[in-house]
């Protein structure tokens, strides 16, 4: 198995298995919301266009962020405390989800052969369902640009040993995110929309028994929580044939 990890200027040109990494904060936000219930998450690059998707989809809501600052008019901003306090109220929603890094490493990775993302809180589950699978090319993509991407390349460089090594101990690897430019700056809540519970959140590592996918959906890029070693979705709620995968 070749891994590399690559930045975001490097996505168009994958075209192995990705693996999309943003751990603070936004796959360990679509973590919470499907441990909420919901449906799937739909995942875009632009404030407009998730706009234009909730006049085609008026039913779903609105979350993410520009810079780290709620967007006016939207739902839920990128937070996984503000998912997981939303609870049951989210059951089989869906979410049209924007981030200023996470997201954008998706909707650059148009060419890849099959998509995942991933934070700390669904570590082993990633794991487990890339060996499921057994990609011989897997490209990490550290998403994380205006402080540095730390706490993302932490992620990286712990799933890759697990990959090819073997076992390890992970509190290392959580000690680089909570010492990260943005690590420290969530601790200290550096601004009003940074808060150390979210850190707090972004550090549980394995609190979720599922992987998330990407498919391809009506040129839509859908992300949904998978069932380990199975390669399909969870829960199997009435969803459209995935196509372009």
């Amino acid at each position: 198995m070749r891994v590399q990890k690559v930045r975001l200027s490097e996505c168009n040109s994958l075209r192995d298995t990705v693996v999309v990494i943003d751990v603070i904060r936004a796959f360990t936000t679509t973590a919470f919301a499907f441990s909420c219930g919901v449906e799937k998450i739909i995942l875009v690059g632009e404030v407009e266009e998730a706009l234009r998707l909730h006049k085609r989809f008026p039913d779903a809501l609105l979350g993410g962020e520009v810079q780290g600052i709620p967007i006016p008019g939207f739902h839920f901003d990128n937070s996984p405390v503000g998912m997981e306090r939303a609870g049951s109220s989210l059951k089989d929603k869906t979410i049209i989800f924007r981030s200023s890094s996470g997201t954008q490493g998706v909707v650059r990775s148009v060419h890849a052969s099959r998509m995942l993302v991933s934070s700390f809180v669904s570590a082993e589950a990633t794991l487990n369902h890339l060996r499921s699978f057994s990609p011989q090319s897997i490209s990490f993509v550290i998403t994380g640009t205006t402080k540095g991407g730390f706490e993302d390349l932490a992620l990286a460089d712990y799933l890759e040993y697990r990959l090819l090594s073997g076992n390890i101990d992970s509190a290392p690897y959580i000690e680089r995110v909570r010492q990260s430019p943005s690590g420290m700056a969530y601790a200290r809540e550096a601004y009003p929309h940074f808060r150390k519970h979210d850190l707090e959140a972004c550090c549980m590592v394995d609190k979720f028994p599922f992987a998330q996918e990407v498919f391809r959906e009506e040129n839509l890029f859908v992300l949904r929580p998978v069932s380990v070693g199975k390669g399909e979705p969870l829960p199997l709620r009435g969803e459209e044939p995935r196509q372009d995968r």
